[in-house]
């Protein structure tokens, strides 16, 4: 048996990405879509997590 990390991909819908106060780090990747944008975060302990803005 084979035994390593697993890793789980958060993705949370926001109304406002500009006024957002999470605790962690911009990555540096924003993805803008016709339908939002969706921006790549890491929280402390590096773990990547996306914020999504829908537009509408």
């Amino acid at each position: 048996m084979v035994r390593g990390d697993a890793s789980a991909h958060l993705t949370a819908e926001i109304h406002f990405c500009g006024a957002l106060d999470v605790p962690g780090r911009f990555t540096g990747e924003r993805h803008d879509h016709e339908e939002g944008v969706v921006v790549d975060m890491a929280d402390p302990e590096d773990h990547e997590f996306g914020l999504v803005e829908y537009y509408g």
